[in-house]
């Protein structure tokens, strides 16, 4: 009976006329719990117009009561409570939005924004270097290596009746001469055109090939007298076949692989086990040495895999041909005006642009596995650009004189560098390096969490 309105108004009456038992007094200490106090006040209030209005006799002599007075502070109180809820409501929406918006700008920069760029470039950073700007060296039979620097333009070297040129463009130019140049021994013209580490070279074969080499790569063009003319490459390459020579497609060899292109590109990084091809146009097919098996590339994107794996000693290699889908502008990232990295391990961008510069990392230890960088790195990057992009990242790398290698602890202390510490102050957060090789396997627990809730919670 307390849930109903009126009944609990009928107790008020008795309670004000002094009639209520104890019973009735019970059950309406009990309903207090049920009704909020601008409730309780507006039913007292209608209770109190009821006995003045002669409902149950009426109310003894008393002072004048405002009846209308307090029933529109009751209804003040309630509309204000109301506000106060809605307002609080409002205010955790408007809060969670803020954070929403916060992680998902932060995502897009992370993943899709514009990347802070190092080094100056002035060409548009999704153009290939320049090839004039290449550098490398070029050797012919067993004669010592001419280097090659940047704006060297005319005849190089030349062995037979085949001399190696550079055009206004850059392009290396292996051609025919009709002047021996110099003798070749066997009826042989062996050229090899390679480049060490942070160099690269465009080179244009007789039949219109063009092969762009990157940094520790190498090209071998052997030209018998009597035999068509057979290519070799080891590190990576872009290759682009314009054309088809006496109807025949371009076979490229590497240690475990014949790569056949026709009238297109591909890129190819060639070790001494595996070859990995990905097509940017064209067609391609990749045979292995060992076992003759083919694999063909159509689609831009395609790879090929061909890999060479270690068995027992005195056993034949076994050769494992895989193909997949991959992403042919990222395949040749390494030509372009600007590497993007984005959302890189830090790890990998220390171990690919510190072979470009020619800079040893030591106490990697010390460095977070779970480290990333966003960086953008033009091709005339200097060491100092490396670095800031480096200390970007809230790290501090110290020059070890006596290893002549970069490191992130203090050679002197053994300890990590501490964010936001000044090199000079030679400070070191607390702990060794082996502390952080220990640290650094610790526990994570939202490291599996999606995106969303790390950078809320980070």
């Amino acid at each position: 009976m307390i849930h109903n309105a009126a009944y609990i108004r009928e107790l008020v009456r008795k309670r004000l006329a002094g009639t209520i038992t104890p019973m009735e007094s019970a059950l309406l200490r009990e309903s207090h719990k049920l009704y909020s106090e601008a409730e309780w006040m507006r039913m007292t209030a209608e209770a109190l117009e009821e006995m003045d209005a002669g409902m149950d006799g009426g109310l003894p002599e008393a002072p004048v009561m405002d009846l209308a007075a307090i029933r529109k502070r009751a209804d003040r109180r309630e509309l204000r409570a109301r506000r106060n809820v809605t307002l609080g409501k409002l205010a955790i929406a408007a809060l969670f939005l803020a954070v929403i918006g916060w992680a998902t700008r932060h995502h897009w920069n992370e993943y899709h924004g514009p990347l802070e760029r190092f080094g100056v470039c002035a060409e548009v950073a999704d153009t290939l270097i320049p090839a004039w700007e290449f550098r490398g060296m070029v050797s012919v039979g067993t004669a010592p290596p001419v280097g090659i620097e940047p704006g060297v333009v005319g005849h190089i070297v030349g062995i037979g009746h085949v001399s190696v040129d550079r055009d206004p463009e850059g392009m290396l130019t292996i051609s025919e001469s009709t002047d021996s140049l110099a003798p070749a021994a066997d009826g042989y013209r062996d050229i090899r055109i390679a480049t060490a580490p942070g160099e690269q070279l465009g080179v244009r074969l007789p039949d219109g090939t063009e092969v762009r080499l990157n940094g520790a790569s190498a090209l071998y063009y052997a030209y018998p007298a009597d035999t068509a003319a057979a290519i070799r490459v080891t590190g990576q390459a872009y290759v682009r076949v314009a054309h088809r020579v006496n109807g025949r497609p371009v076979v490229m060899e590497t240690a475990n692989s014949l790569l056949r292109g026709e009238a297109g590109g591909f890129v190819v990084h060639a070790g001494d086990r595996e070859t990995v091809a990905t097509l940017m146009d064209g067609q391609l097919v990749a045979v292995s040495r060992k076992d003759g098996r083919m694999e063909r590339a159509s689609a831009r994107g395609d790879v090929i895999s061909v890999t060479t794996h270690d068995v027992q000693a005195g056993s034949p290699g076994i050769v494992s041909m895989r193909k997949s889908q991959g992403e042919a502008d990222g395949a040749l990232q390494w030509a372009k005006i600007t590497v993007d990295y984005r959302n890189v391990s830090l790890r990998q961008f220390l171990k690919q642009e510190g072979e470009r510069f020619h800079i040893e990392f030591g106490d990697l230890q010390c460095l977070p596995k779970s480290k990333r960088i966003n960086a953008a790195m033009c091709y005339r990057a200097s060491v100092d650009d490396f670095l800031a992009a480096v200390k970007k990242e809230g790290l501090r790398v110290f020059y070890d004189k006596e290893r002549g290698v970069y490191t992130f602890c203090d050679p002197a202390t053994g300890k990590p560098w501490a964010k936001g510490v000044k090199a000079d102050d030679r400070m070191a957060e607390a702990g060794s390096c082996e502390e952080c090789r220990v640290g650094d396997r610790g526990f994570r627990p939202l490291a599996g969490f999606p995106w969303l809730f790390r950078d809320i919670l980070f």
